[in-house]
């Protein structure tokens, strides 16, 4: 797969767009469009007069800012462009919502039509394309205890599996290894852990494989609904409104029945939002460096990457295991023959694709990195302003919902 490289938004006559179905002059989704392509142009113009300022520090600051602007812009247009482009899959109901937002002023505090694109798409940045990322989060492996079970054939150990009593997260985790026959889905290498119970095991290649979260488990942790602005504890009220503007946006777009199963405690480690991945191609997985695409046939998807770097390491990691690639697309079948363990929901996988292709072609897939690695290198915020730009984005989720009291 090509190198997707964060680039500016397709013009209105643009092969790409007439394609797209119902795409005419006066539409909804048209007029949306066109008014983030004028915000665009206008953030672009800001960025040029931002880069003519005399003094440095003024200049680097107002560079930050209108880069930013640029950024949540082009996040506002690429995820209207893909959710027409998957309306075949998605129906339109996530792209009439989206649309209302992108050209309804009065729905928010700004009435200049620029600052409510850069607005929502802050608000889509933050609290619905950071919902499908994270960092990795380490979870311990299956106990390795010498009182452990032991199982003479993969069956038995299935089926122990499929049983399994205790926390929602330890259930879901021995289920989610079953169903994936205790394998990386993408690399197809084993789970060292969970053959070491095996009475006699053959010689394959293992390692210690891990969980993935689709929709990224951290949102909803530790969040509490009693906690107000007035209470004290920012971060807690923070991390809560996070997770409450997260839940409104799947609603606002159709996707209720997920808010609805992730505002339960533990919902957010259903079986159908897991997958089993090695420790290398989890963390590309989360930090929307790889995802999956829906094909025509059920179940199968193909392997996608933002980078060619990544598509020659996963390739090398795909054949190695009894798989066969040649430089060819890679592609991976999930389906579940257990019904208590169901195969990974297409919708979220294809929710997770999008935010992730969207992330790389509008250039927030940068920032999120920039951020990263700005909090591990800095603990407290500079004093003279230098880390403004780490201060607004760990601001923003304070933004407003558009309609959403």
């Amino acid at each position: 797969m090509a190198t997707i490289r964060a680039s500016a938004l397709p013009t209105l006559t643009s092969p790409q767009l007439s394609e797209l179905p119902g795409w005419t002059p006066g539409s909804a989704r048209y007029r949306a469009y066109n008014a983030v392509l004028q915000a665009e142009a206008y953030s672009l113009q800001s960025l040029d007069e931002a880069r003519t300022l005399k003094r440095a520090k003024e200049r680097s600051t107002a560079v930050k800012e209108a880069e930013r602007k640029l950024v949540t812009i082009r996040v506002a247009g690429y995820l209207l462009l893909e959710f027409e482009r998957q309306s075949e899959f998605f129906g339109f109901t996530p792209s009439a919502p989206l649309n209302e937002w992108l050209i309804s002023p009065h729905q928010s505090s700004h009435s200049n039509q620029h600052d409510v694109i850069i607005e929502n798409g802050t608000l889509i940045c933050d609290n619905f394309i950071r919902a499908f990322r994270s960092s990795i989060v380490q979870y311990p492996p299956p106990s390795s205890h010498p009182s452990r079970a032991s199982f003479d054939t993969l069956q038995d150990m299935i089926k122990d599996a499929m049983e399994a009593t205790g926390d929602k997260f330890t259930t879901s985790r021995k289920r989610v290894l079953a169903r994936d026959g205790y394998r990386c889905v993408v690399t197809g290498i084993y789970d060292e852990s969970s053959l070491a119970k095996f009475n006699s095991v053959a010689e394959v290649l293992m390692a210690t494989l891990e969980v993935a979260h689709i929709f990224n488990e951290s949102t909803t942790q530790g969040i509490n609904p009693a906690v107000d602005r007035d209470s004290g504890d920012d971060r807690k009220y923070n991390k809560t409104y996070h997770a409450a503007s997260a839940m409104a946006i799947l609603r606002t777009f159709g996707f209720s029945k997920f808010a609805s199963k992730f505002e339960v405690p533990g919902g957010v480690h259903e079986v159908w939002n897991l997958l089993t991945l090695g420790h290398d191609v989890h963390s590309l997985f989360d930090h929307l460096k790889m995802w999956f695409e829906y094909t025509d046939k059920p179940h199968r998807y193909k392997v996608c990457t933002s980078h060619g770097k990544y598509d020659k390491y996963i390739q090398h990691l795909f054949a190695g295991h009894d798989r066969q690639v040649d430089g060819a697309p890679m592609f991976v079948e999930f389906d579940s023959d257990y019904m208590q363990a169901p195969p990974p929901d297409p919708f979220l996988l294809t929710l997770h694709a999008t935010c992730a292709r969207v992330a790389h072609m509008s250039g927030a897939a940068e920032v999120f990195d920039r951020v990263d690695r700005d909090m591990e290198e800095s603990k407290v915020l500079a004093l003279d302003g230098s880390s403004s730009s780490l201060l607004v984005h760990l601001l923003s989720p304070f933004s407003v919902i558009p309609g959403v009291a």
